[in-house]
């Protein structure tokens, strides 16, 4: 993106919309390795989200969001879970 006053705004990272594909794959792999579930919210910190699944707390905002539309996780006080675990 080149600004009016001509600086860049540059990233290595896909578009958001290209990269949810992508981060979604990432929280469905970490839930599966995880045994179904993981302790990881939206009120998690990025701290502790990025080391676990190497994106941003956006990102894993965007992808939880995406997965719970298409019905593919279930969201809970204190988890994240694939539906049929409990």
């Amino acid at each position: 993106y080149v600004r009016p006053d001509g600086r860049l705004d540059l990233s290595l990272r896909e578009q958001k919309e290209k990269a949810l594909s992508s981060d979604t794959e990432k929280v469905l792999a970490y839930l599966e390795q995880s045994g179904g579930s993981m302790t990881l919210t939206d009120a998690s910190s990025p701290e502790d989200i990025r080391p676990a699944l190497q994106i941003s707390k956006a990102a894993f905002k965007r992808a939880v969001g995406h997965l719970l539309k298409e019905k593919k996780i279930v969201i809970e006080p204190s988890c994240i879970r694939i539906p049929s675990q409990k």
